[in-house]
C-alpha cells in the first residue's frame, strides 16, 4: 500500500470520528447541555482533515504529472481524484453542521426536516456503501490491476528499446559502408586526376614534338 492509500485511509478514520462527535453533540444539543468543549475539538479535528485533503490533493497532483515513476494509472488518477473529492464534500458537510445551533439542528432532522442522504459527490458506484476496509480492499485490488498493467507496459517498452538497438545496429553498418563507399570514391578521383594530368603532359608533348 503507498504512502497516499495510507493517508486516505487515516483521513475516512478522522471522518468517521467526525461523525460520531457531530452526532454526540447534537444528542447533548437536545438535552441542553454544553457542548462548547466538545464543538472545540471537532473544530480542530475538521480542520486537522482539510488539511490532510490538501496534502492529499497536491500528492495526487505530482503522481499525475509522472504517472511511470509513481506506478500509476490514469483510470486510478481518476478514481482517486474521485473518492478524494468526496470526502472533501463530507468536510463541507461537517462545517456546515458544526456552525449549527446543535439543539436546533437535532430537532429539525428528527421532524424530517434535515437534507435527504444521497449519494456524496464524487463517489463511485464501487465505493457506495463501502465502510473503510472494503474502500482499502477495493484499492488493493485497483492497485493490483494497475501493477499487471504497468508490467504489460513495461515489457512493451522493453520490445520497443530492442528494435530501436536493432536499428541502431544496421545504421552503423550502413554508414560504415557508406564510409568505405566514400573512400574507394575519393582515391578514384585522385587516380583519375593523376591520370589526367599525365595525359594533359603527353599532349603538350605531342604538339612540340618532344614526346618520345
Amino acid at each position: 500500500m503507498d504512502s497516499w492509500t495510507k493517508n486516505f485511509a487515516k483521513a475516512l478514520e478522522h471522518a468517521t470520528e467526525i461523525d460520531k462527535d457531530l452526532a454526540e453533540r447534537s444528542q447533548l444539543g437536545l438535552r441542553g447541555e454544553d457542548v462548547s468543549q466538545l464543538t472545540a475539538s471537532t473544530r480542530r479535528k475538521i480542520s486537522h482533515i482539510e488539511n490532510s485533503c490538501s496534502q492529499l490533493e497536491e500528492e495526487l497532483n505530482i503522481h499525475s504529472g509522472d504517472p511511470i515513476t509513481y506506478r500509476v494509472t490514469e483510470s486510478e488518477i481518476n478514481r482517486r481524484e474521485g473518492v478524494l473529492m468526496g470526502l472533501q464534500n463530507r468536510i463541507a458537510t461537517f462545517k456546515v453542521k458544526i456552525a449549527q445551533d446543535p439543539g436546533s439542528a437535532s430537532r429539525a432532522e428528527l421532524m424530517g426536516g434535515g437534507p435527504a442522504k444521497k449519494r456524496v459527490w464524487g463517489e463511485t458506484a464501487e465505493t457506495e456503501g463501502l465502510a473503510n476496509d472494503g474502500v482499502l480492499q477495493l484499492q488493493k485490488k485497483k492497485m493490483e490491476e494497475q501493477d499487471a498493467k504497468l508490467g504489460e507496459i513495461s515489457k512493451q517498452v522493453g520490445g520497443i528499446t530492442r528494435v530501436g538497438h536493432a536499428i541502431h545496429d544496421e545504421l552503423d553498418e550502413h554508414h560504415k559502408l557508406l564510409d568505405n563507399i566514400d573512400t574507394k570514391i575519393h582515391k578514384t578521383s585522385i587516380k583519375v586526376e593523376k591520370e589526367s594530368n599525365r595525359m594533359e603532359v603527353l599532349r603538350k608533348e605531342a604538339s612540340t614534338g618532344t614526346c618520345w
